[in-house]
């Protein structure tokens, strides 16, 4: 079957119907790559690869059932609105095919239609085509009646189920209240798809007012069943919600972990987590939570300051006193450490970790997250010890080979058993885990420290009536004694210091072609870089051990131990690290303390005084060394340097020095105080970046554009704080408006951003200028009683346009930031009113235009 279907995803024919043997062979591949148990066989997974695109691609196809027409329809609508359809939006259209059936059927010849059914059809069409071609400033009283609606009656239901317009549901969805519209709603209507989900403030609402029906809810008619085949977007955003259901939402995360343990489900799942409160953290919880942490069968691992947040949580939840749910959490911390252990190299890593119970947040995030597990399995039974006075082998019992496997599992026990010392004396169960883990340390590669402990107190707390099986189980531990032969090929490879030096270059440069070209010789003459060590790990173990071991255990090694002594010198102590890494100058960071030491000194002013005498350091704005030690004195001391704007800005000697002086000023201002008494210090930095508006005018800027475009960003943003903290910019008026509105006409296009398109247009000087534009407009509103024409003009010209997502999006905020317009039109303007229908030629008289271009009530343009 994998021979037959190789490469499918090319192969799939334009059309498939639901009988074609293709079709029935897809879903049943589908659903066997779905199963968690199969995603496991890695070879089998590979093979079957394509089965998903090509599964999608027939899903796609079921989608289009009638599918001229919808695409007709999603085309249009998408050049209306400037928005994709969603998928209820495609089945409304659907609505179309169904009155194309329906009017051949009455016209037909051979065919007898009432008058009545002909009325019917023709009613039905017109309120299609009304739905089609109704823009959002023509729908918007119709859609404010309808979110206040609670109990709405057919007419409204079907409404919204035919919605065209793809801005209509999230807005009406975030008014919506009450249980009848999600008894009532069609279902491609309320769930949510692979790329949103419009109704999810509703079903916030619903969560919030009463989780256990809404849980109920999903559970029923295949809600759950239709979003995992949405896909892992989709399962997402029910993860998202969850957080709202509480206690009932811990079955629905791990269902959800189960069908799609893919990265954004799993990130959903760890909020989730994180945010449940400890009375709802039960045994299922649990589940959830350890199915979060673990790794997914995409590789995907949580970040590593959520694995420690969560792990936390798990310790927590022991202290309920539940011996049930304690033996849960105990199996699941060992199941998140399996999970880690077995991505490739996570154990290597792991045996050069120097303690257990101290991880470190170096490396990947799987070895992260196979330290944070090993801690909190440790401490969960130190924990189980000291608080519940937990049996030795119920604490350890959950870290079997099965689970964990190779050394990982005595090292656990090693680490442990040194915390149990502690609180209370070894028992003879102790002694007899500790003599068990003894007998292994030949299957350790490396020794750390944390178990070079572990072996101290071993020895130091054995009674003479254990000696005998202490030294038994390190005989054993340590293995059979290298014989003469073995010792002289240790030797000659310890003797041979080019060859050794040589591996370790190699090893370090990433092979010995790159060694042999470093030195300018031949690669056949470099020792090769994959060898077996004449020196096996257990010599270094036993060369470590030798302070404390017993004497009659160490005797037979004695050779050994003179070989290594003779070329390596004493054993290391027991708790050094095994990688010591020393501290490598920085000059960088010495200039810069210097530097900033000497301004805090002598003064701001003999500080730029001196960067100003530098010559200017090369590269771009993120290599230059003058740039870096002006940020650093700035950050360190911002008041200083806001004392005297202009003293400093006339100190500074280039224009790169000068903006990013202002520009690491406004960073900081409100440690420098910049809005504080009544805004001067605001109006000092203002005028100084005019002063570099005025040098980039005169083509006085700097050689990088990247220095220039900084440039321009601060003046606009200085002119907004300006305005909207009410204080004096310093500049004319007329000049920096007339500025402005250049630079906003310089800088909008047609664009499309679809994701954060405000932030889109904030990052950039023009798309900040349009913002200090409106603050500026909004500011005039306010003291005369309408929008200044000039600003209206622009504005409207914008909105009319309706082709540059950023402009539309910077305009449509800024009722939402300042609160001049009903809560209601705020919403609406921010939910919907992203796109208008753009006419051809819209005289500046017609109701579209004034409606969705220039409101003057004060405000700015919806």
């Amino acid at each position: 079957m994998l021979d037959a279907v190789d490469g499918l995803a090319t192969m799939v024919p334009e059309t498939l119907t639901v009988g074609h043997p293709l079709t029935a062979a897809l879903r049943e591949l589908h659903k066997i790559r779905s199963d968690e148990e199969f995603r496991r066989q890695a070879v089998l997974d590979r093979r079957l690869a394509e089965v998903g695109a090509a599964y999608a691609r027939l899903c796609e196809m079921e989608e289009q059932q009638g599918s001229y027409r919808i695409m007709q329809l999603t085309t249009v609508v998408h050049n209306e609105t400037g928005q994709r359809p969603s998928k209820a939006d495609k089945a409304a259209y659907k609505l179309w095919t169904d009155q194309y059936r329906i009017g051949n059927e009455a016209v037909h010849p051979g065919r007898e239609a009432s008058a009545v059914t002909a009325v019917a059809m023709l009613h039905d069409c017109l309120a299609l085509i009304q739905e089609l071609i109704a823009t959002v400033v023509d729908q918007a009283p119709e859609w404010l009646a309808l979110g206040a609606v609670t109990s709405p009656t057919p007419e409204q239901i079907q409404k919204v189920n035919n919605l065209h317009n793809p801005v209509a549901a999230p807005y009406l969805f975030t008014r919506f209240t009450g249980w009848e519209w999600l008894e009532r709603l069609d279902t491609v209507r309320l769930l949510p798809e692979e790329d949103r989900w419009s109704a999810r403030p509703y079903f916030e609402r619903l969560a919030d007012e009463n989780p256990a029906r809404l849980a109920e809810w999903l559970n029923k008619d295949k809600h759950l069943e239709a979003i995992w085949r949405s896909g892992p977007g989709a399962t997402a955003d029910l993860v998202l919600l969850c957080r709202h259901l509480g206690g009932h939402g811990a079955a629905l995360v791990t269902d959800a972990l189960k069908k799609h343990s893919v990265d954004g489900v799993r990130t959903m799942a760890v909020y989730w987590a994180q945010e449940t409160l400890p009375a709802h953290r039960d045994a299922a919880w649990v589940e959830a939570a350890v199915k979060a942490l673990s790794v997914g069968s995409d590789g995907s691992v949580a970040d590593s300051w959520n694995i420690r947040t969560v792990l936390a949580q798990l310790l927590e939840t022991d202290r309920t006193g539940d011996p049930q749910l304690a033996q849960r959490v105990r199996t699941g911390l060992a199941t998140v450490l399996a999970s880690h252990l077995a991505v490739e190299g996570v154990r290597d890593q792991l045996q050069i970790s120097d303690d257990l119970r101290a991880p470190s947040l170096a490396g990947g995030r799987a070895l992260t997250g196979a330290r944070l597990a090993a801690a909190a399995c440790i401490e969960f039974a130190r924990i189980e010890l000291s608080e519940a006075g937990t049996n030795l082998a119920a604490r350890t019992g959950a870290w079997t080979a099965k689970t964990l496997g190779g050394w990982e599992r005595e090292r656990l026990i090693a680490v442990h058993l040194v915390d149990a010392a502690e609180i209370a004396p070894p028992d003879v169960a102790w002694r007899r885990a500790a003599f068990a883990v003894l007998s292994r340390l030949g299957t350790m590669t490396y020794l750390t420290p944390d178990v070079g402990r572990f072996v101290q107190v071993a020895i130091a707390t054995c009674e003479p009536t254990d000696q005998a099986d202490l030294e038994a189980a390190l005989t054993e531990g340590f293995g059979p004694v290298p014989g003469p032969e073995a010792l002289r090929a240790a030797r000659a490879e310890l003797a041979d210091d080019g060859a050794r030096l040589a591996r370790t270059l190699a090893s370090a440069l990433g092979g010995t072609e790159a060694l042999a070209e470093l030195l300018g010789e031949d690669a056949a003459d470099m020792p090769e870089l994959e060898w077996e060590s004449a020196l096996q790990p257990v010599w270094r173990t036993v060369y470590c051990l030798s302070e404390v071991a017993p004497a009659s255990v160490l005797a037979p090694w004695r050779p050994v131990l003179d070989l290594l002594a003779e070329f390596t010198g004493p054993p290391p102590a027991l708790d050094e690290p095994l990688i010591k890494i020393g501290p490598y100058p920085d000059p960088g960071e010495r200039t810069v303390a210097d530097f900033v030491g000497r301004c805090k000194e002598h003064g701001v002013l003999e500080g730029a005084a001196e960067l100003s005498a530098r010559a200017p350091s090369q590269g771009d704005y993120y290599k230059r060394t003058d740039l870096r030690l002006l940020e650093a004195a700035v950050h360190a001391d911002p008041a200083a340097w806001a004392a005297d704007i202009s003293a400093v800005a006339a100190t500074l000697s280039s224009f790169d020095l000068r903006t990013v002086y202002l520009q690491t000023l406004n960073t900081d201002q409100q440690q420098a105080g910049l809005a504080e008494n009544d805004g001067r210090l605001l109006t000092n930095a203002c005028t100084a970046a005019w002063d570099l508006k005025n040098q980039l005018e005169a083509g006085d800027g700097s050689a990088d554009p990247d220095i220039d475009e900084r440039a321009r960003y601060i003046v606009a943003q200085l002119l907004r704080q300006a305005w909207a903290l009410g204080a004096d910019p310093g500049v004319d008026e007329a000049a920096a408006v007339a500025w402005l509105m250049a630079a906003v006409r310089a800088w909008t296009a047609p664009a499309s951003v679809p994701d954060n398109p405000y932030d889109t247009a904030s990052a950039t000087s023009g798309g900040l200028a349009l913002v200090a534009l409106l603050q500026w407009s909004v500011r005039r509103a306010a003291d005369h009683g309408e929008l200044p024409a000039e600003a209206a003009t622009q504005l409207t010209e914008l909105v009319a346009d309706g082709r540059d997502d950023r402009a539309l999006a910077a305009i449509g905020a800024a009722p939402a930031k300042h609160g001049q317009h009903p809560p209601e039109r705020v919403q609406l303007a921010r939910g919907c009113g992203r796109r208008v229908r753009r006419p051809a030629e819209p005289p500046p008289s017609t109701p579209r235009t004034r409606a969705a271009g220039a409101h003057h009530d004060g405000g700015v343009a919806h």
